[in-house]
C-alpha cells in the first residue's frame, strides 16, 4: 500500500531559505550502506527553494530533493545524464558509455559542453534482476541518455550524497531536445488534434482483441486492440485488478484483457499513459475509477511494457465515448 504524498513534514532549512514547503517526513541519522563518508554530512549543493509538492502531478526538481536530503514516497523528476562507479566524486561517468547498470544519475540539466559537477547530479539506485534496472539503466539502455523521468520512491543516503532507493513507480518521457523523442503537449488540458490518418475508419475495422494483439508482441507494428480495462501494474510486474487503495502508478497505465475475469498475465496487455497526454487524462484508473471494467479500443505498437504484454507509443489523439460521433483516430471508451 502506497501511503499519501502529502504527509506533514519536519525539516530544518538554512535560515535564508525563502519558501514553505509540504512534503515528506525526514528521516534523521540514517546509515549509508553504499559510500564511504560521513552519513550524517554528506556533501551539498546550495540549498534551493521548495516550490513543488513532491507528488506525481508536481514532482520535486533535483536540486529541491537535495535541499529536502530525506524523505518516504516523493516523486522526482530530471533528466538521465550518467552512472556512478566508486564514488560520486571520483567514479560518475556522464556519457552513454556506461560501466555499471545498477544505477544512475538524474540532474535537473544537462548543459552541452560543459562537465557536469557530481553536487548537482542524484544517484538512483536500480537493484538487480529488478523492472527498473532492466529499462533504465544506461549500460543496456543507452538510448535513455538524456531522456526525462519522473520517479517514486524514498530520498536516503546511497554513495554519501542524496540518493533514491526503494523504487515504487515512474515514467520515462522523451527528451526535450530531440523531435524523434516522444514529446508532451504543450497544453494537456486541450492537445492539439492530429493529423487525420490516410483511413480513419480503421479505428472500427481492423481491431483486434487483446489475444491477437499478442501474437504481433515484438513485431514493432501499431495496430488498433480492443479489450476490458480490468487494472494496472506496478514497477514489480503485480496487476492490481480492485482500486481500493489505488497506487498513483495507476495513472501511468492500464491493463486489458478479453474478459473481465481475465487473471492470467500472459493473456493480458499493458498499455503505456504517457505523462501529459490526452488518454492520460481520460482513461487513467487513479482519476477516473468508474473506467474499471470498461472497453477501450486504443492505437498502439506492440511492445514489451513493465515485463508485461504491451501496448506503447499511443499517438496523442481525441477520444470518443459511447459511439459518439466525434472523430477518433487513436482511442475509443465504450
Amino acid at each position: 500500500m502506497m501511503r499519501s504524498t502529502h504527509p506533514y513534514i519536519y525539516l530544518i532549512l538554512s535560515l535564508t531559505m525563502m519558501a514553505a514547503c509540504t512534503g515528506p517526513v525526514i528521516i534523521e541519522g540514517e546509515e549509508d550502506t553504499n559510500g564511504t563518508g560521513n552519513g550524517n554530512n554528506p556533501p551539498t549543493r546550495d540549498s534551493v527553494a521548495i516550490l513543488h509538492e513532491g507528488s506525481y502531478e508536481s514532482p520535486y526538481s533535483i536540486g529541491e530533493a537535495q535541499t529536502l536530503r530525506r524523505g518516504k514516497h516523493v516523486w522526482i523528476e530530471g533528466y538521465i545524464v550518467g552512472c556512478v562507479k566508486g564514488s560520486m566524486e571520483n567514479g560518475c561517468n556522464y556519457t552513454t558509455e556506461a560501466n555499471t547498470s545498477s544505477n544512475i544519475l538524474l540532474a535537473d540539466t544537462f548543459p552541452t559542453g560543459k562537465e557536469y559537477d557530481y553536487l548537482y547530479c542524484l544517484p538512483i539506485e536500480l537493484p538487480n534482476n529488478s523492472i527498473e534496472r532492466d529499462e533504465l539503466n544506461l549500460y543496456d539502455n543507452p538510448d535513455n541518455y538524456h531522456r526525462k523521468l519522473c520517479i517514486l520512491g524514498d530520498l536516503t543516503l546511497y554513495f554519501s550524497v542524496v540518493g533514491l532507493k526503494n523504487i515504487e513507480g515512474y515514467t520515462l518521457t522523451g527528451n526535450d531536445n530531440n523531435d524523434e523523442e516522444i514529446e508532451e503537449p504543450e497544453n494537456p488540458e486541450e492537445p492539439d488534434k492530429p493529423n487525420e490518418p490516410d483511413d480513419p475508419n480503421s479505428t472500427r475495422g481492423d481491431t483486434l482483441s487483446i489475444a491477437e494483439g499478442i501474437k504481433l508482441q515484438g513485431s514493432g507494428e501499431q495496430v488498433y486492440i480492443k479489450g476490458y480495462i480490468i487494472g494496472y501494474t506496478t514497477t514489480n510486474k503485480k496487476i492490481y485488478y480492485d482500486l481500493e487503495n489505488i497506487m498513483v502508478t495507476a495513472q501511468t497505465n492500464v491493463i486489458l484483457a478479453d474478459s473481465i475475469e481475465e487473471r492470467n498475465n500472459a493473456r493480458v496487455i499493458a498499455v503505456e499513459l504517457s505523462k501529459g497526454s490526452y488518454i492520460q487524462k481520460a482513461i487513467n484508473l487513479h482519476d477516473n475509477p468508474q473506467n474499471l471494467h470498461r472497453q477501450l479500443t486504443v492505437k498502439g505498437t506492440m511492445k514489451e511494457y513493465r515485463s508485461l504484454n504491451g501496448c506503447i507509443n499511443i499517438p496523442n489523439g481525441l477520444l470518443q465515448i459511447d459511439g459518439s460521433t466525434d472523430e477518433d483516430y487513436y482511442f475509443r471508451l465504450e
